[in-house]
């Protein structure tokens, strides 16, 4: 038998280009950085790093040295996820749910929202009332879309991601009462949302956070219906920035401590710093709906995350938390690239389908 070795052999090496490109598309773990771990972040992870190396080389002028207006207008670290996948030739996700822009009419204004709805399921669906990061200053529903998009595809509940109004042209309590007004908005329009009243979760991440759980105090304070969950990601909940992480991370990226001073001062009056809706730790929080809590290791929240759980336990609240190591502020939405991001994901998403169900 004669074997057409030259055929055989493009075969394989056809084969042998199908499973690398196989490897590199389903192990992120491909995306390697350029050098060593930062000096303030030594043990951070090689794909945290290639991220944080992405977002140092767009070259920008720091947050803290900006107006609000112009810092809105930087680069951020998702678009650093975003070139890196690119670069590494990570393919993107096919989108799972239909995304339209919402008006929300609350609080005598209109805010806006991204709203992300399943394509199948049971209606009327569970949902969950999502709040940007940003420290109260920056962000909006689409710089976290990464976020609010994987927790809709994946837990098949409609997301309303909100762009509550942002200091310093709004000070403290707007974001506060908008991420409230919101809330009591979404339990009023159930039914044009095609949503279940009683099935509703909130949760955010930083600033977010600290709005997510407002949220469910109002709500227990104002005896309407109290959301299922919480999920509550790098929370702010200490403004007296005096936990070890503060002082171990106080120069990391792409929060640091004098971003968080940049972002208090911003959002709040010289007294509202002593306000229980800003400083958690001194707030009733009993009662309060089952609470999973996220965080990086690599971050000056990571203090609050944990002091925040322990006050919840003291107060007879069901929490639980996992903090991250190797991974930085911000990780929860570099799924593409970052391994612990999907792990965290998963570990959210497991908590929002248990309570929604």
């Amino acid at each position: 038998m004669k074997i057409n070795f030259s055929g055989a052999l493009m075969a394989c090496l056809a084969l042998a280009l199908l499973l690398t490109a196989s490897c590199k598309n389903s192990d992120n773990s491909i995306v390697s950085p350029k050098g060593q771990p930062p000096t303030w972040g030594p043990s951070m992870h090689k794909e945290m790093i290639a991220v944080i190396e992405q977002l140092d080389s767009f070259h920008q002028a720091p947050i803290q040295n900006l107006s609000a207006t112009n810092a809105r207008l930087l680069l951020n670290i998702f678009d650093a996820e975003k070139e890196l996948a690119r670069q590494n030739g990570l393919p993107a996700s096919v989108p799972t749910t239909d995304t339209a822009d919402m008006e929300i009419p609350v609080n005598g204004t209109i805010l806006h929202a991204r709203v992300y709805r399943p394509r199948s399921g049971t209606q009327p669906y569970a949902a969950i009332l999502y709040f940007h990061g940003g420290g109260w200053v920056i962000g909006s529903a689409a710089t976290y879309d990464n976020s609010a998009r994987a927790l809709a595809e994946q837990t098949g509940a409609v997301v309303v991601s909100l762009n509550y109004r942002l200091a310093p042209e709004n000070k403290f309590p707007t974001a506060h009462n908008d991420a409230f007004a919101t809330y009591r908005w979404m339990l009023a329009n159930a039914g044009s949302l095609n949503i279940n009243p009683t099935r509703i979760a909130v949760a955010g991440e930083d600033a977010g956070a600290n709005l997510a759980c407002n949220v469910s105090i109002a709500a227990r304070d104002s005896g309407i219906t109290m959301p299922r969950c919480q999920l509550l990601i790098s929370p702010i909940a200490d403004p007296t920035m005096s936990s070890a992480s503060y002082s171990q991370f106080a120069s990391a990226e792409p929060l640091s401590k004098s971003l968080m001073i940049y972002y208090f001062t911003n959002y709040l009056r010289s007294t509202d710093a002593v306000d229980t809706r800003i400083n958690l730790l001194q707030a009733n929080l009993q009662d309060l709906p089952p609470t999973t809590i996220i965080s990086a290791v690599i971050d000056p929240l990571d203090g609050d995350a944990l002091a925040l759980q322990n006050v919840m336990t003291g107060s007879g609240v069901s929490v639980t938390r996992s903090s991250y190591d190797g991974v930085t502020h911000d990780f929860f939405g570099l799924s593409r690239v970052v391994p612990e991001a999907r792990t965290a994901q998963g570990v959210a998403v497991a908590a929002l389908r248990t309570a929604l169900q």
